[in-house]
Formats: C-alpha cells, structure tokens, sequence
C-alpha cells in the first residue's frame, strides 16, 4: 500500500477526477472489467510546472505476446476486457 502525503493525495486525486471527466479514465463497474489487479499512480513534478502523471505496469509483460516483443508494435492481449 502506497502511503501519499495529504496535499499529494489531493492533488493526484483532482488529476484524476478531470481525467475520468474527460473520459480518459473510467471507473471498472458497468463496463464488464472484471478488475485483476491495481497499478500505483505517482505525480512526478515538471520543471515547468504542473505535474506529470505516471503508472508502475509491473505485471503487463505476463500478457504480451513473446513474437511481439522484438516488434516495434505495441503488444496488447486479444481480449482486452479480460485484464
């Protein structure tokens, strides 16, 4: 379990909250994802200001296809909805 500072908590959480907003991120429930497995976000600062937001993907290569992986095509499962 990730541990956040409160003002970080915050912050990452109005990031989301837009994003979902913009449809970018969805919650799992009514979209026939059966939800396996979570990654941690991270708000990374930019010199330029505002924040970057980034995901650890520690279990993604279980699903890639060995054959893809010398390819420069991205690898994705066949059935998405099953991750």
């Amino acid at each position: 379990i990730l541990h956040y500072l409160p003002n970080q908590l915050v912050d990452l959480q109005a990031i989301v909250d837009e994003l979902e907003q913009a449809m970018v991120f969805c919650r799992p429930q009514g979209h026939s994802i059966t939800v396996e497995y979570l990654n941690p976000l991270f708000l990374v600062k930019k010199p330029s200001g505002g924040h970057r937001l980034l995901t650890a993907f520690p279990d993604v290569a279980r699903y890639c296809n060995p054959l893809c992986q010398t390819s420069s095509q991205p690898c994705a499962p066949s059935h998405p909805g099953a991750i």
